[in-house]
């Protein structure tokens, strides 16, 4: 016969099965039940609750609430025959020894003399403190079966104090224990899934910002690449035909180089900062990017803007050049006419010692007094003041010049009392002044707002009046 007597087909409740090793467990539904295992119910179930045992020959045996029943080969089948009755000594002897269930004091002692099935009486003496062997004196001669008799006995008597106190643990604590770790567990789940979405959005909202500013720049560095070209363009066809239409269309075209170049280089600051932000982003994701496509276009802007600033000077050189000789050829020849003409002599080295310098003397458009001076000279302006009146502004023209001796009363001369004059030039050109506290004063630095060109101021005061020069920052102070 199979070690398995019956299949757990239906339960309610909590029941336990009892190994004959001493193990126990809670039974669910499918569970097998062996040879000399014992079902019994918990402490906690109500009297409605149940377990459904199916045997092997299809019959069910059912337990309610605390009810126990141990199983062997006496529940093999429902009906029992002679055959299947313990009526022999050995046999009972077995039958009782061989399960580890009960105490040593409960174990029925049987005499050799028990009779056999025939019916005559038998003696049989058991131990002093057995029930079990009261329950065998009560056996008649009707062939009740001692196993069938076995199998009612109070298992209540041989639940062991281990598994009284499975029942009876409080097990609330570790049931809560459980339920923490279990909220902790999800917690931390939950937060590690948000923490991976939200730099995974990080990553693509930054990938997103990345790939934008790359087009953007991309944009910019042609428009800076067109604007180099066509500063080249126009700064070459007004060099070889000096128009004034063609040298304003240069410095237009270098101005608009210049300007480009600016965007693209913010434009590559700008997109800089945004890979920046991007690997960083990807570091904490664990993630990789690729931004071959970013690099190559801030590799290719740069180029662009140095290109572009280097076509807007070299325009800007140009056209400076033309001005500086359209400027000479409209008044450096109407002065050498008006030398030969009032004086009849060249207009060169000796400008300054022999002739009248109100020859140099001239007006601008808005009549403003102007007195240009050209050619390698050195210049006392003590000894102009004395020919020249009414100047705002001395402009050293082509050539190297170095004027000496200028004096408070010497502004206020040429000035008439305006006390202001400019001086125009270039860095080949220096003036020394007696900068002193009796004298001139270096003072700030200004601007003029409508030709851009900054100037050196340079004060003094005598008798009351306050003399002011304006130095181009391009000429050379020697101080005294």
């Amino acid at each position: 016969m199979s070690n398995i007597i019956a299949t757990v087909s239906g339960i309610d409740g909590i029941f336990y099965v009892k190994s004959p090793d001493g193990s126990l467990h809670e039974l669910s539904n499918g569970d097998t039940i062996h040879k000399g295992d014992i079902v019994l119910g918990g402490d906690t179930n109500s009297a409605s609750d149940s377990i459904i045992l199916l045997m092997q020959d299809g019959t069910d045996i059912v337990l309610n609430a605390n009810d126990k029943q141990l199983f062997d080969n006496s529940l093999a089948s429902n009906e029992f025959s002679i055959d299947e009755t313990i009526t022999q000594n050995e046999t009972i002897k077995d039958a009782i020894n061989q399960t580890d269930i009960f105490s040593e004091a409960d174990k029925v002692i049987i005499s050799d003399d028990i009779e056999t099935a025939s019916g005559d009486e038998a003696q049989s003496t058991t131990s002093s403190n057995s029930s079990f062997a009261q329950e065998f004196e009560k056996i008649s001669d009707d062939n009740i079966a001692v196993a069938a008799q076995l199998r009612d006995v109070n298992s209540k008597t041989i639940l062991s104090s281990d598994t009284q106190n499975i029942e009876n643990e409080d097990t609330t604590a570790a049931q809560t224990a459980v339920t923490q770790a279990n909220t902790a567990a999800q917690t931390a789940i939950d937060a590690a899934v948000a923490s991976e979405t939200i730099t995974d959005n990080a990553v693509a909202t930054q990938s997103i910002n990345v790939t934008n500013l790359t087009e953007a720049l991309e944009s910019v560095t042609t428009i800076a690449q067109d604007a180099a070209t066509q500063a080249q363009t126009s700064a070459t066809l007004a060099n070889e035909n000096p128009t004034p239409e063609n040298i304003a269309a240069a410095e237009t075209a270098a101005i608009a180089a210049q300007d480009a170049a600016t965007a693209v280089t913010n434009a590559v600051t700008t997109l800089s900062g945004a890979l920046v932000n991007l690997q960083a982003v990807a570091d904490a994701a664990n993630e990789s990017v690729d931004t071959t496509a970013a690099q190559t276009a801030v590799t290719q802007a740069n180029t662009a803007a140095q290109t572009a600033i280097d076509a807007a000077v070299a325009s800007e050189t140009i056209t400076e050049a033309l001005h500086d000789e359209e400027h000479h050829e409209e008044h450096g020849e109407e002065h050498g006419e008006e030398h030969h003409e009032e004086h009849g002599e060249e207009h060169g080295e000796e400008h300054g010692e022999e002739h009248d310098e109100e020859d140099d003397e001239e007006h601008d458009e808005d009549d403003n007094h102007v007195l240009l001076i050209s050619g390698d000279e050195n210049i006392d302006l003590s000894a102009l003041d004395k020919d020249a009146d009414d100047i705002e502004t001395i402009k050293l023209g082509e050539g190297e010049q170095h004027i000496t001796n200028i004096s408070l009363e010497d502004v206020i001369e040429l000035t008439e009392n305006e006390n202001i004059l400019r001086i125009e030039g270039d860095e080949d050109d220096t003036i020394s002044l007696n900068v002193n506290e009796d004298e001139w004063q270096l003072g700030d630095f200004k601007t003029d707002s409508e030709t851009g060109v900054t100037y050196q101021e340079v004060t003094g005061t005598v008798e009351d009046q306050t003399v002011t020069l304006e130095i181009n920052t391009d000429i050379q102070i020697d101080q005294n």
